[in-house]
């Protein structure tokens, strides 16, 4: 693997090429052309990162991308998606190369300092390493921000000179809520075709927060396809006006954890104990979910049924210390599912739910565990 150019704590910087290791075969390219100016400073033209930081669950990420000056009056986005490939961390699949794509977009709609800088040409998304379980769309977001100041990055800098810049980067989930700057990009960002940018744009408008986004998110809580996010954004912005908007929704399914912390998030309060315990059960409030006993246990079992990873674990954990053992034939189906859909969560769900059957040493779960074995 080529080394680094500069190493220190949780990163490694690449500044002039981007390690074998991370490249990998296209499959498809996100494209996005933005009118732009020839750059008026020294652009690197390969540069790569990778974030690997070990806490309670871990997080990983490694992005590279190369630039090509071209007086075009253009600035055309790329990001090279790939196909999945077992035993390899090399790769971008198409949920992680659609954040890539999305904030780089965005960027590029707000104007921001490293887009002006880098100017006309073709940016190219097309290095990367991604884990199944370390790897998220903030650590995405935070490596995709960046690549763009790297590409900027000016040369015969010092080591440390490099990383107090990369720590002065501004996140987009840490904007400030009196930057109006923002305002025009993200509201043309919004009316973008690719329904990821248009989510993306959602979200910062709740991380913004200005008034003049309240009647686009509550528009985008009425589309289907937005609804979730725009629930996170009405609930991170403050707007309680939405809360008559969110109550039904939450009414009709809820196991739409998003839009139960937007209620949360905005002081509501249960009137009833039918919401009282569906609030509990989606917010993952486990000390009252165990409070309400039987009466959340169907609660419970849609989120073992229908949800994956960690979600399921504690469902089953909270279901485990309520004691109820009539929920045997439905534990036995999710141990045959979760047998033929695997995943990294797999052996710690089937672990929950085989302790639970010896618990409960009933003639079902006595049998369910023998077949089980023998598999």
């Amino acid at each position: 693997m080529q080394q680094p150019s500069f190493r220190q704590k949780w990163v490694s910087v690449w500044l002039d090429g981007c390690p074998e290791s991370a490249c990998y075969e296209c499959a498809a390219v996100l494209r996005h052309s933005h009118e732009a100016k020839p750059s008026t400073v020294a652009i690197r033209q390969n540069v790569a990162i990778r974030y690997i930081r070990v806490t309670n669950h871990g997080e990983y990420g490694l992005l590279g991308a190369t630039f090509t000056p071209q007086n075009t009056g253009q600035l055309v986005i790329e990001v090279n998606t790939s196909r999945p490939v077992e035993g390899s961390f090399a790769g971008l699949e198409m949920k992680y190369a659609e954040e890539v794509f999305s904030v780089a977009v965005i960027a590029a709609f707000t104007q921001s300092d490293e887009i002006l800088k880098i100017g006309c040409g073709t940016l190219t998304f097309n290095c990367a390493q991604t884990h199944p379980v370390d790897t998220s769309p903030l650590v995405m977001m935070l490596l995709t921000l960046y690549v763009l100041r790297l590409l900027v990055f000016p040369e015969a800098q010092s080591e440390q000179a490099l990383f107090d810049y990369l720590a002065a980067t501004k996140l987009y989930t840490e904007m400030d809520r009196n930057d109006t700057a923002f305002i025009p990009g993200l509201l043309a960002a919004n009316n973008y075709d690719k329904l990821c940018v248009r989510k993306e744009a959602i979200s910062l408008m709740g991380r913004v927060a200005s008034p003049l986004f309240e009647p686009y998110l509550l528009d985008a809580l009425g589309v289907d396809e937005t609804q979730e996010v725009a629930a996170i954004a009405l609930g991170a912005a403050g707007f309680k006006s939405a809360i008559p908007h969110l109550i039904p929704l939450f009414r009709r399914d809820s196991s739409q954890w998003r839009v139960a912390y937007a209620l949360k998030k905005l002081d509501w309060q249960p009137t009833n104990e039918a919401d009282a315990i569906a609030m509990a059960v989606a917010t993952k409030d486990w000390n009252n979910v165990i409070r309400f006993g039987q009466k959340a246990i169907p609660g419970l079992l849609e989120i073992v049924q229908n949800s994956e990873g960690f979600a399921a674990v504690e469902a089953l954990g909270a279901l485990e210390k309520i004691g109820d053992y009539s929920v045997v034939p439905q534990l036995i189906e999710a141990l045959r599912s979760n047998a033929t859909e695997p995943s990294h969560w797999n052996k710690y769900i089937t672990d929950r739910i085989v302790r639970i059957l010896k618990q409960a040493n009933t003639p079902e779960a006595r049998e369910a565990l023998s077949h089980w074995a023998k598999e």
